[in-house]
């Protein structure tokens, strides 16, 4: 959120950190509490953030991504953090109460079949850095 970049930031914090969400500048924003976020808490540098649930698109606006409206999504200030975090894990959110789970985004994929399955994988690294062709292997 803009509190992520304080006045004695430089003025690129923003396009530095990948641009900030501001849920008053949203038309889809619903408020549910703020909670702690769970991050590096061995470190003792936890902090916590605005939850709430919006509506989320994948890709560049207008591309006709995948939509998802009732998504869950978490603000925080904290100028510590400079990157967002998308969860691919499956699992839903339960807030405080457990009778009432919000679903994921990887599973309103799939439940929409817009993705076969909620599987993933992931290759670390890039494999276009160098002009030299290499071979990669992906282990599962």
């Amino acid at each position: 959120m803009p509190a992520g970049c304080p006045d004695f930031y430089p003025s690129s914090c923003p396009d530095n950190r990948g641009e900030l969400f501001n849920s008053n500048n949203s038309l889809t924003w619903v408020p549910k509490s703020t909670y702690d976020l769970g991050l590096e808490q061995n470190l003792n540098l936890d902090s916590s953030g605005d939850f709430g649930f919006d509506t989320i698109t994948l890709g560049w606006q207008g591309a006709g991504g995948p939509t998802y409206s009732h998504a869950v999504v978490a603000e925080y200030a904290d100028p510590r953090y400079w990157i967002g975090m998308f969860g691919l894990k499956p699992i839903p959110t339960n807030f405080s109460d457990m009778a009432s789970p919000q679903m994921s985004y990887m599973q309103y994929l799939k439940n929409s079949s817009q993705i076969p399955s909620t599987s993933y994988g992931y290759t670390a690294g890039n494999q276009y850095r160098t002009n030299h062709t290499q071979q990669i292997v992906d282990i599962c």
